[in-house]
């Protein structure tokens, strides 16, 4: 359920899948009042039936809800974060800078969120960035020139472009 206090429900409203199905479709991704992008992608990967972890972050990050949610490995936990960041950004902004940076412990914990982004994403031209120890540096400029609109990072690589490049501008995230 979105709540209409913070005025997403409007977003949304042209390219909802779901709105008149929510009676019948309580507990599915139809209900969730998601754009017809990510809903599809959604059905491309093969998910017909959101997890407990899913259904229940996906509805409060969409309307504004801060979440933190612990689950199982296996969980859903990836798509339960992603799937809302999505649906919030809907399209690649032409304005440099990143809207979301997601923070990852692990350089394989970024990778695998960037392939997870990049399938849920497939129906937008959002763009994403890895920022992870062990890579080139140039290879990290270049992606960051391309204006990604979400950048994947582990902490200590994502400060050392803060801190010593000033080449992210943190002010524009909005997810």
């Amino acid at each position: 359920m979105v709540d209409e206090t913070k005025g997403n429900q409007g977003l949304y409203q042209s390219n909802l899948v779901g709105t008149t199905l929510q009676k019948k479709k309580e507990g599915k991704f139809q209900a969730m009042e998601l754009p017809r992008t990510v809903f599809k992608a959604i059905m491309q990967k093969g998910y017909n039936v959101p997890t407990p972890i899913q259904r229940k972050a996906i509805p409060k990050i969409l309307s504004g809800v801060n979440v933190v949610a612990t689950a199982r490995t296996g969980s859903g936990k990836t798509a339960a974060f992603l799937v809302p960041i999505i649906a919030k950004l809907a399209a690649h902004s032409q304005i440099v800078g990143a809207r979301c940076i997601i923070l990852s412990p692990t350089h394989e914990l970024a990778l695998q969120t960037s392939r997870f982004f990049k399938e849920f994403s497939r129906n937008t031209n959002l763009r994403v960035g890895v920022i992870v120890g062990g890579t080139v540096l140039e290879k990290q400029f270049e992606v960051l020139a391309q204006n990604p609109d979400v950048i994947i990072a582990t902490p200590g690589r994502l400060l050392h472009h803060i801190v010593l490049f000033s080449f992210i501008e943190i002010e524009r995230n909005k997810v």
